[in-house]
C-alpha cells in the first residue's frame, strides 16, 4: 500500500467516524462558513470550491446558478464542512 492510500484510507476512515459521531458534533454557529474560509481549509481556490460543491464533488453546501461563477450564491453548510473534513466553524473569520 502507498503513502498516498494509506492517506486516503484515513481520510475516509475520520469521515465515517465523524458521519457516526453526528450526535456529539460541535455546535455550530448559525449562516453559513464562507466560500473564503472553506477555500483556506481545502487549500484551494473559491472557485475550485465553488465548482466542486456545484459538481457535487464537495457534498457540503449548494450553489445557485448563476450567469457569472464569481456572482453565485454559494451556501456552505458549518456541520457537513465539519463532516467531510474535521474543521469546526465557530462563525468567525
Amino acid at each position: 500500500m502507498t503513502e498516498d492510500q494509506v492517506r486516503d484510507e484515513n481520510m475516509l476512515a475520520d469521515r465515517i467516524a465523524r458521519k457516526i459521531l453526528g450526535n456529539v458534533c460541535p455546535t455550530f454557529p448559525p449562516g453559513n462558513v464562507p466560500v473564503k474560509i472553506a477555500a483556506k481549509v481545502f487549500g484551494k481556490s473559491e472557485t475550485w470550491v465553488r465548482n466542486g460543491i456545484r459538481t457535487g464533488l464537495l457534498p457540503i453546501g449548494v450553489v445557485t446558478a448563476s450567469d457569472q461563477q464569481m456572482n453565485a450564491n454559494v451556501y456552505i453548510s458549518p456541520k457537513l464542512l465539519w463532516e467531510f473534513t474535521g474543521y469546526v466553524w465557530e462563525g468567525k473569520s
